[in-house]
């Protein structure tokens, strides 16, 4: 791996996002390879620590806030970029993509799970 790559992972809560972006991303730093996750739950956790996540306008600004990191590391010499989270509808990957200004193009990954395995893992 060389050129910087993007990859965003979306998917349903409990189907393995955050296990899969951080199992990559440390596989290929274990191979040389410079690689970065970015947790959108976390972005917006540093927005409202609140309970339930549920405001549209703070999604938004959490996106924004992961394109803007994601614009960064590139600079930085990292390989990869993960972005994991919820990017269900076309805006919500609008609200990302039109804050990149890396020039790479995001490769968009969603996984699923059954609804009595995503139970087991909650």
């Amino acid at each position: 791996m060389s050129a910087p790559r993007l990859l965003v992972i979306s998917g349903p809560i409990a189907s393995g996002k955050s296990t899969v972006a951080g199992v990559l991303a440390a596989e290929l730093r274990a191979d040389g390879h410079g690689a970065m996750v970015v947790d959108l739950d976390r972005m917006y956790m540093m927005l409202d620590d609140t309970s339930p996540m549920d405001d549209s306008n703070t999604w938004r600004a959490a996106r924004r806030g992961a394109a803007a990191l994601t614009n960064q590391f590139p600079q930085d010499g990292l390989e990869l970029v993960i972005v994991e989270g919820t990017f269900w509808t076309e805006s919500d990957r609008t609200d990302y993509t039109n804050c990149l200004a890396t020039g790479l193009e995001p490769v968009f990954v969603t996984l699923r799970v059954a609804v009595d395995e995503a139970q087991r893992r909650v």
